[in-house]
């Protein structure tokens, strides 16, 4: 008697795992219909707006991440590019933190780089 509680046990025990184990199995990748809450020229107006108050460099930053976001949601965007290395060089200038002022100089050259590939004729990306 004593082997069969054993044994059912075990089963009941085993079916238990079977369950945990397919039940946290992989599935079909599900398709994220989620578009961006915001466009890339919200984005940029958002990130002139934390420029107005670069004394805080926090807002300096925080401009340059919504500048990113736009570049990435629309990359041919000339005002995010040059105001990118607008913003970078700013940065640049005024940290105390030697590979932040490099990453965000070599940043700031992208940026403007790309700017003037796509209005070279605008001086705003020849910084």
């Amino acid at each position: 008697m004593r082997k069969i509680c054993v044994q059912l046990f075990a089963c009941l025990l085993s079916i238990g795992f079977l369950g945990t184990f397919t039940s946290c199995g992989s599935r079909a990748p599900q398709e994220s219909s989620a578009q961006p809450t915001t466009s890339a020229g919200e984005d940029v107006a958002h990130a002139q707006q934390l420029y107005g108050q670069r004394q805080d460099l926090r807002r300096v930053r925080e401009a340059i991440v919504f500048l990113r976001q736009a570049t990435t949601k629309e990359p041919g965007n000339y005002d995010a590019s040059w105001q990118l290395a607008k913003y970078n060089y700013y940065l640049a200038s005024h940290t105390g933190d030697a590979s932040e002022r490099d990453k965000a100089f070599q940043d700031g050259i992208e940026a403007g780089e790309l700017a003037v590939k796509l209005q070279g004729d605008k001086p705003d990306g020849h910084f």
